[in-house]
C-alpha cells in the first residue's frame, strides 16, 4: 500500500521512503505541506512509502498504524502520517499507543480496535515489502526522494526539491 497525494494521474512521481520516526521526514513533511505541494500539487504526484529504521523502536509499529488508517479510511491516512511526523517527541515520551489512543479520540475511532488491529500479521508483511522495495531502489537513509532519474536523500532543499519537479516536468 503506499498513500497518494497530489495529482494521482500525473506521470510525473515524487517517490518519498520516509520513517515515520525520523526527525528529516518530519523535516521535509513540512517543507512538503507548506511549500512544494501548494505550487505542485495540481500537476505531480507524490507516493509515500514506509521505510522503517531498526534503530527507532516505534517506527514499525507506526508505519502498521498508517496502514492500517489507509486500510480503513483513505481521506484520514494523509493526517495521519502528518500527526506521527508532528508528534515524534510527544510518541517518545509517553509512548506510542498513548498518543495513538488521543488521534483516536480527535476522529472518533474506537482505540481498542485498531491497537488490536496492528497486531494483524499482513500489516507487518506490508510494511517489511515496503521496506525490501526501498532496500531494492537503494534506499538506505531516510527521507530518500526518487524524481524521475533524481535521487535526494535525507537533508536538502525545498529549492533543490523543486528544481528537480521543474525539471521532471520539462523533460
Amino acid at each position: 500500500m503506499l498513500i497518494v497525494e497530489g495529482m494521482s494521474g500525473s506521470a510525473v512521481r515524487v517517490v518519498v521512503y520516509e520513517n515515520l520516526q525520523c526527525g528529516d521526514c518530519a523535516a521535509l513533511r513540512h517543507m512538503l505541506d507548506r511549500q512544494i505541494l501548494p505550487q505542485y500539487g495540481a500537476s505531480v504526484a507524490f507516493e509515500f512509502y514506509d521505510f522503517p529504521s531498526v534503530k527507532h523502536v516505534w517506527s514499525r509499529p507506526v508505519s502498521a498504524a498508517a496502514l492500517y488508517v489507509e486500510a480503513h479510511d483513505t481521506l484520514l491516512a494523509p493526517g495521519f502520517r502528518r500527526f506521527a511526523l508532528d508528534n515524534i517527541e510527544r510518541i517518545r515520551q509517553s509512548g506510542f499507543e498513548v498518543v495513538l489512543k488521543q488521534w483516536c479520540g480527535y476522529y472518533n475511532l474506537n482505540p481498542t480496535q485498531m491497537i488490536a488491529g496492528l497486531a494483524d500479521k499482513q500489516l507487518a508483511l506490508n510494511v517489511e515489502s515496503s521496506h525490501q522495495q526501498g532496500v531494492a531502489r537503494g534506499v538506505k537513509k531516510t527521507p530518500t526522494v526518487f524524481i524521475g532519474d533524481e535521487v535526494l536523500i535525507e537533508t536538502f532543499t525545498a529549492e533543490e526539491l523543486s528544481q528537480a519537479i521543474e525539471r521532471a516536468l520539462n523533460h
